[in-house]
């Protein structure tokens, strides 16, 4: 019987080391599909990408040059990219395929949607 106990406290706790952190599902390189700037379409963020290299570091153009920089995420509603300026990025959808952004940057209001490289 005491072996069945430490059998069920070593599975359930094994178990509990696997939960997946929200961070999980960003790492990878999400690709840019579309964007918008006001709810009107913009074309000019068409090769942006975000590579989450691991769950503080992101690899982005966002700049314009390719840059490795920190980020911060929030539960599962917010990305704050530390930039200068920082940035912050609601997160509309996540699932692991899509990610859609949500930012307001300079008084406008931008939507990014980006799909997974799945390389």
């Amino acid at each position: 019987m005491r072996l069945l106990v430490i059998f069920l406290i070593f599975i359930l706790s094994s178990c509990a080391n696997f939960q997946e952190k929200p961070q999980d599902k960003l790492l990878g390189v999400w690709q840019l599909t579309e964007a918008s700037r006001d709810e009107e379409p913009t074309e000019t963020l068409e090769s942006l990408y975000l590579h989450f290299i691991s769950d503080s570091i992101v690899d982005t153009n966002l700049s314009g040059e390719p840059q490795k920089i920190g980020y911060e995420m929030f539960k599962k509603e917010k990305i704050k990219l530390n930039l200068p300026q920082p940035l912050d990025l609601s997160i509309v959808e996540l699932s692991d395929s899509v990610l859609q952004l949500q930012a307001s940057i300079s008084q406008h209001e931008f939507q990014f949607f980006f799909k997974k490289d799945m390389k």
